[in-house]
């Protein structure tokens, strides 16, 4: 699962798919954001303000949601919402910079002997992996110039 489908929660949806991500949701409330993810070819778009995204995903999601969330709109409610949205054994990844303090109950980590994660540095390995999934077309940005 995704949450924010901005630059980074779209390209993370790219890169999902071109590596074989059984089934993605995105968590969004903006209309243009929820249509470009579509277009990307995510399973379901979720807008919190419409439907409860943490129950939704885990109707979904083999009834006990997904493997890994990854948050790339870094707010108190969407850290919670990747916390509480996955699976036991699950990781909520932390894509987003996040400006102002949050905080975790640590029983919701404890519970499902869940994880947390952090991702925001990248290797020259990471780098030469990406150009490579993109300039083979494994990762394919469908971009048409009345999109940009």
């Amino acid at each position: 699962m995704i949450i924010g489908a901005g630059p980074i929660g779209l390209a993370v949806l790219l890169c999902l798919k071109a590596f074989g991500a059984k089934t993605i949701l995105i968590s969004e409330i903006a209309q243009l954001r929820k249509e470009q993810a579509e277009k990307f070819g995510v399973d379901a778009v979720l807008d919190p303000t419409k439907v409860d995204v943490v129950e939704k995903a885990q109707e979904l999601i083999d009834g006990i949601g997904p493997h890994v969330a990854f948050d790339c709109s870094g707010l108190q409610v969407t850290q919670t919402t990747a916390v509480k949205a996955i699976r036991a054994r699950g990781v909520a990844v932390n894509i987003a910079l996040i400006e102002k303090p949050i905080s975790f109950n640590p029983a919701d980590f404890l519970t499902g002997e869940r994880k947390y994660v952090g991702s925001s540095c990248y290797t020259p390995e990471e780098y030469a992996e990406v150009i490579e999934a993109v300039a083979s077309g494994t990762v394919d940005f469908h971009f048409r110039s009345d999109d940009r």
